[in-house]
């Protein structure tokens, strides 16, 4: 199976730290400023941008090919597919920080969410638009042979090095990343809205994951597209919605 399954997606994340640490061994500045850009813009184009305001809320309306292109790019962020992390963002939001939630750090222990956010079983009962889409379906049935594919270009093209800085590096960090935002934002941090659970705003993960640390904003209005509400939060997601949407 090509699909991102629990079991698979054990042995990416095992593989990727493992290869982590021989990245710190080799590791130029070079190297290292390329694992950063790439791990933005699939954080901020696929993760935030795609998976998360695009199709998880429908909170603005895209082409088209952006849709799909935003699509890949998140699926090579090492998070599972479209249909798979959908389902799961929608159950959080529906149970958010109650015991029903899949990944709150006031019902599981931060050491699962952190490491084990992305294998929760997701619930297709919550994504009836996606399965209706041939794309999404092939992407998720195909999920690892769109990452394969992605690795040889990087082998043929840079070697080693390109598959392990512009692939395992990155794909970590924001596999961490997104972690961080279950974790982190539900703990730490300050709440301009009293909603009715513990989401925070944390200026570190509004900065370094593309605007999704304003993670209070958005519980509040989880239909807005823009989740910086102040002029210092930088929300790098909204800055690249405003180039795409319709």
């Amino acid at each position: 199976m090509l699909s991102a399954s629990k079991n698979s997606l054990i042995i990416y994340q095992l593989v990727a730290h493992s290869v982590l640490a021989y990245a710190i061994y080799i590791g130029t500045w070079s190297n290292w400023l390329v694992a950063f850009a790439v791990y933005l813009f699939l954080a901020t184009v696929g993760g935030t941008v795609t998976y998360h305001r695009l199709l998880s809320h429908k909170a603005f309306q895209s082409p088209k090919w952006f849709e799909y292109f935003g699509t890949i790019c998140a699926t090579l962020g090492g998070n599972g597919s479209s249909i798979g992390w959908v389902a799961v963002h929608r159950e959080h939001h529906r149970y958010t920080d109650t015991a029903n939630d899949p990944h709150s750090p006031h019902h599981d222990s931060i050491l699962r969410i952190q490491f084990g956010s992305m294998l929760d079983h997701p619930k297709i009962k919550y994504v009836p638009d996606l399965l209706r889409s041939k794309f999404h379906q092939w992407m998720h049935k195909n999920y690892w042979l769109v990452n394969f594919a992605y690795v040889l270009i990087l082998a043929v093209l840079f070697g080693v090095e390109g598959v392990v800085f512009g692939y395992f590096v990155p794909t970590l960090a924001v596999w961490h990343a997104g972690s961080s935002i279950n974790t982190i934002n539900h703990l730490l941090g300050y709440r301009t809205y009293e909603t009715n659970e513990k989401s925070t705003n944390n200026f570190v993960t509004g900065v370094l994951v593309a605007g999704e640390g304003w993670h209070n904003n958005h519980h509040a209005f989880p239909a807005q597209a823009k989740f910086g509400h102040r002029w210092w939060e930088l929300d790098l997601g909204w800055w690249v919605i405003k180039l795409v949407q319709k």
